[in-house]
């Protein structure tokens, strides 16, 4: 997210500094509450290329990870990287998945939905405030939409997408960042799954915008003046 700089190489991201998703931050808070509200664990899976989100996840609570090894990760679609999870999913067992709402990069929003249909089971986006009843095994969850606020039901298991404002999700203590190293990381090739993983689309190129700024220099004469109001009206009046 910093320091993304356009040059030569259409396609090189080279100096961009990779992190969890704040969206999957509060995923993480979220099942980290419900664990604290009902009898059970979590864990965390993730599919990438670069092994240094391991620790900041396990910081935030969860007793384990699931590391998919992508090396091409960078690179991934939404419809690739369900299809990867979706794979490594059929052999792990759960009750409740949750998702970021979206990537803070291109945000689109796809990952979980396409997920809980490759897995055949519910999906609730958009989840600003969410209860469990165990003994029904079922969930209520608010989903907050564009123009409206929707009250739903959903039976066990279940994807859910949460928004930011679901939570705040906690800042690692020095004694989690430390404990974070002594827990368990269950390493997944990538190449040992099964499933289509050919993506449908395809990067081109990555270039910056250009931005053009017309800069007009303007004399204290009363006429400049006047052509400069007449213009700043039209355009608010526009």
């Amino acid at each position: 997210e910093e320091e993304i700089r356009s040059n030569f190489n259409p396609q090189s991201l080279q100096n961009a500094k990779y992190k969890i998703s704040d969206n999957d931050r509060n995923a993480i808070e979220e099942a980290m509450s419900i664990k604290e509200q009902l009898d059970g664990s979590v864990m965390a899976i993730t599919v990438a290329s670069d092994r240094r989100c391991i620790k900041d996840a396990l910081s935030r609570g969860p007793e384990g990870i699931y590391y998919i090894n992508a090396p091409e990760a960078i690179e991934l679609e939404p419809s690739v990287t369900s299809s990867i999870l979706a794979s490594a999913l059929k052999d792990i067992p759960y009750d409740l998945i949750f998702c970021g709402v979206g990537s803070n990069d291109f945000y689109a929003q796809q990952v979980g939905p396409e997920l809980a249909e490759k897995l055949g089971i519910p999906c609730l986006t958009y989840v600003s405030e969410l209860q469990v009843n165990e003994e029904k095994g079922e969930v209520i969850a608010k989903r907050r939409l564009n123009n409206e606020v929707e009250i739903v039901t959903a039976q066990l298991p279940l994807l859910i997408t949460v928004l930011p404002d679901i939570n705040e999700a906690r800042i690692p203590g020095l004694s989690d960042i430390l404990g974070a190293g002594q827990k368990t990381v269950i390493d997944i090739d990538c190449r040992d799954l099964q499933g289509d993983f050919q993506p449908a689309l395809h990067t081109t190129s990555i270039a910056a915008s250009n931005m053009e700024r017309k800069c007009l220099k303007l004399s204290s004469d009363q006429q400049d003046l006047r052509k400069v109001v007449n213009e700043l009206l039209r355009i608010v009046n526009h």
